[in-house]
């Protein structure tokens, strides 16, 4: 038991803590406020000297999990910073909304679309009917002192959602940037001692450790296998460099062929077939998830979104959310996660591209980030946490923290008129492998096949 000195101690130890903590709360309200007026200042001054007033914009927007309360905040300060007047239309089904007035001639001057799965923004891309962006990127960010690209996290304008055939035109100015890596519970951890491993021997090793405790290592959804692209990407990313693998979304599968690659597919053929929770390949997103949260599983393969998906979900005592990179081959690798979410463009029909060019400028500014928070979004920018610190839940807080210790990476795949699809082929491998109907080489010979009959014109 403490004496009266040390128990003083502690008391106005505790105290100048709290005080700090509301100290550093006060000076985020402030500095919100600032960067409110300053921000409007800065708007100003772009209307007087470009001369928008009076113009209208016609935004449309897909209304998804995130809603479309914060695209109609970032049009009202728009409106209001600029002197113009903003029409924004957003729907679960925009699509249906958009395709007939764009027959008729009638074109919004910014679209957002669910770039996943829209089909009219893969007939865009297809078309090149949207305008290129790059020199808004390359040109200055408002209230920075540097470019709009600089602020944007690294690796998410070279990917082919963004810059669909890679010659340097930005289609698209990313929206959010959702972080999909490994995740496991920090409180367990640390009462068994483990430290998270970086490398797959480390991996192995708590691999059976856990099993000498009743743990399985890890799980995922197992009827939705693609949930485990931060887990394969990530180590392959790692293993053969960003460039190579990268070269899929064109369905170049020669990186592939390494053999490094070759050492990636057989670790990950070896965790689902001698470390996987049994089950997982017959659980749905939520039943894995609500099965790792209690503990079932070390480790799961999925997104940030995982917290707010289950935040009702039952978990075990003391739970504490922690996110770390995927595996590396060697300890002097990189480490990756991996970064994936939407954008939204300007169709090059568009009436007023110049002001829907200075709206994309808009959207990165400080205030419109944090209405993108407030939504629960993680926005693409490399500052968010430092903008909108006060308003992230903690639990979102170690996802963002990986940008310390790990590097980003973004896939996306070339639309193509093709029956086959070799990112489903290539996951569903495990399942396979899971159920002990195939081996890891016949798994990576597979994949290449897939992706070099698409490359091929199949």
């Amino acid at each position: 038991m403490p004496n009266e000195i040390e128990y003083s101690q502690s008391q106005a130890k505790t105290k100048n803590e709290k005080e700090g903590k509301r100290m550093k709360k006060t000076l985020c309200l402030i500095l919100s406020i600032i960067m409110s007026l300053s921000l409007l200042a800065v708007s100003a001054g772009a209307e007087a000297a470009t001369g928008f007033e009076g113009q209208t914009l016609k935004v449309a927007a897909f209304e998804g999990g995130f809603g479309s309360s914060y695209w109609q905040k970032i049009c009202d300060d728009f409106a209001a910073a600029y002197g113009v007047t903003v029409e924004l239309t957003a729907s679960p089904t925009i699509d249906d909304i958009v395709r007939p007035q764009m027959i008729a001639g009638e074109y919004p001057d910014i679209v957002f679309f669910n770039t996943a799965d829209s089909v009219l923004h893969k007939e865009m891309v297809k078309e090149e009917a949207y305008v290129d962006l790059a020199d808004v990127f390359a040109g200055p960010a408002i209230g920075k002192d540097c470019t709009l690209g600089e602020i944007i996290r690294d690796g998410i304008l070279e990917t082919t959602r963004f810059d669909p055939y890679h010659d340097g035109r930005v289609f698209l100015a990313p929206v959010d940037a959702s972080v999909m890596c490994l995740i496991y519970n920090k409180t367990l951890f640390d009462e068994n001692g483990w430290t998270f491993p970086t490398t797959w021997d480390e991996f192995f090793a708590l691999g059976d450790a856990a099993k000498e405790k009743g743990y399985s290592l890890f799980t995922y959804p197992g009827i939705y296998p693609t949930y485990n692209t931060p887990f394969v990407y990530g180590a392959l990313a790692s293993a053969i460099g960003v460039e190579n693998l990268q070269k899929l979304e064109n369905y170049d599968a020669s990186g592939l062929e390494t053999e490094e690659a070759k050492q990636v597919f057989a670790n990950v053929a070896k965790t689902v077939s001698e470390y996987l929770m049994p089950g997982t390949t017959g659980l749905n997103h939520t039943q894995s998830q609500s099965e790792f949260m209690l503990n079932k599983a070390l480790i799961i393969s999925n997104g940030d979104w995982i917290c707010g998906e289950m935040a009702d979900a039952p978990m075990a005592d003391g739970f504490e959310w922690a996110a770390a990179p995927s595996l590396k081959l060697n300890e002097d690798d990189t480490a990756y996660y991996q970064l994936s979410g939407a954008g939204f463009g300007i169709p090059t029909a568009a009436e007023n591209q110049e002001l829907a060019k200075e709206f994309v400028r808009f959207f990165y500014t400080d205030q419109c980030q944090r209405y993108m928070c407030e939504a629960g979004m993680v926005c693409c920018t490399k500052n968010f946490l430092e903008v909108a610190e006060d308003l992230i839940p903690e639990e979102k807080k170690p996802f963002l923290s990986l940008s310390d210790s790990a590097a980003g990476f973004s896939l996306n795949y070339v639309a193509v008129d093709s029956k086959l699809a070799p990112e489903t082929t290539m996951f569903d491998g495990l399942t396979a492998i899971a159920n002990g109907d195939m081996d890891a080489e016949t798994w990576r010979q597979n994949t290449i096949d897939v992706f070099n009959r698409v490359a091929a014109g199949e």
